[in-house]
């Protein structure tokens, strides 16, 4: 750690362990910024927008394919902050597998179990596993904001310029 980082007040998540195999994020180094999410459970997404327990330890995920990861927690997140879930960049690269709604938004008020919803996006199938790292989850600091309606706004070099406007080199 930095001396910056020794000096701060370190922030308390109260966490509950929803089922047995639930393990609490952790960090691999001290200094990272995510901690890792682990997978307890998978469920599969039913046609009436319902999800399906999925019974086996190990799923072969399909090309294309999505999952519920349960990370069997939920959380009472300190006011002023919330969490994202955020894909692993490792088995984004080398497996294809990304979180689906990135970042995943978990807000203080929110106290159900944390889900993270994986897609492969490879050609190949993907097996994951109970106890996998799936995805990390990373501390926020919230801001107080609101969007006022303004007849006029400034002007700015880059003006309306869009998707793609800045080039790709």
């Amino acid at each position: 750690m930095t001396g910056k980082e020794e000096n701060m007040e370190e922030i308390v998540i109260p966490t509950k362990l929803m089922y047995d195999n639930a393990k609490l994020p952790s960090k691999k180094f001290p200094d990272d910024a995510g901690s890792d999410g682990y997978v307890c459970k998978f469920s599969k997404i039913g046609t009436n927008r319902n999800l399906i327990p999925y019974h086996d330890a190990i799923i072969g995920l399909r090309p294309f394919e999505r999952v519920a990861c349960h990370l069997g927690i939920s959380t009472e997140i300190p006011d002023g902050f919330f969490c994202d879930v955020r894909p692993r960049s490792g088995l984004a690269l080398f497996e294809g597998l990304t979180i689906l709604n990135t970042p995943g938004t978990i807000d203080t008020g929110y106290r159900g179990e944390w889900i993270a919803i994986v897609i492969n996006l490879s050609r190949k199938q993907v097996k994951i596993e109970i106890g996998d790292r799936i995805c990390q989850v990373v501390l926020q600091k919230k801001y107080p904001y609101k969007f006022v309606d303004k007849k006029e706004i400034s002007k700015s070099e880059r003006g309306k310029g869009g998707f793609g406007s800045t080039g790709k080199q």
